[in-house]
């Protein structure tokens, strides 16, 4: 796992980032502070909705710690025993949960990741 404390810029440590592709690190430079916009308008519009001064609680996470992590799956060699997930099929990841108030950016369409329901494999 790659994990980048994002903000404030004072916390962060790109020392073991990598260096390609060229574009990763100005990326990652820019990213922390785009998704802050979004985070705020976001809490703006939550506040608005649940009767709370949205400059309030906008205020609340204005200076949060904001963290990057990232995760490699590398292919399942025998992934054609995962697609269909019999009942003997496991899930393949140990159980683990994502903190945060919000995730803002969801698992894209890689194939083999899985989720749990009923003590169940699913697709994501």
């Amino acid at each position: 796992m790659l994990f980048l404390r994002a903000l404030p810029v004072s916390q962060r440590n790109m020392r073991f980032w990598p260096t390609t592709p060229t574009s990763f690190r100005v990326t990652m430079d820019e990213y922390p502070f785009q998704m802050h916009k979004v985070c705020m308008t976001l809490f703006g519009l939550m506040g608005a909705n649940l009767g709370v001064d949205p400059e309030k609680l906008c205020s609340i996470y204005q200076d949060g710690v904001q963290g990057i992590g990232m995760n490699y799956y590398p292919p399942w060699q025998q992934a054609d025993k995962v697609i269909g997930l019999t009942p003997q099929v496991t899930c393949l990841i140990a159980p683990h949960s994502d903190g945060g108030l919000t995730l803002l950016v969801q698992v894209s369409k890689v194939e083999g990741l899985q989720i749990k329901k009923n003590n169940r494999c699913v697709l994501t």
